[in-house]
């Protein structure tokens, strides 16, 4: 999930972040338990949100080469991870 044990505050900003994108705290989780791969590299798990498109369908290595979407190619103005990098390594160990 999403939403950190930390401070409110935090619960707040993640909370946010999902309403713009459009998503619930449910759909959030929906990458990992899909098994989604990224559009780009078809390897890794979809782990960004791009604004304003709202497409998921990007992995943490593929992120950072693109200024559009490759989905619809609309200018990309902010993008989110869904999963922090700790929280993704910490459920692969999990799984192994």
């Amino acid at each position: 999930m999403i939403l950190s044990n930390s401070s409110p505050e935090l619960k707040s900003t993640d909370r946010s972040l999902l309403e713009r994108a459009g998503l619930s705290e449910s759909e959030a989780d929906a990458p990992e338990e899909n098994g989604k791969d990224c559009v780009v590299c078809q390897n890794g798990t979809v782990n960004w949100v791009l604004l304003p498109c709202r497409h998921t369908c990007l992995c943490d290595g593929c992120v950072r080469y693109f200024q559009r979407c490759p989905m619809c190619r609309q200018f990309v103005q902010e993008s989110f991870a869904l999963r922090g990098q700790r929280e993704h390594d910490r459920d692969r160990l999990k799984t192994l």
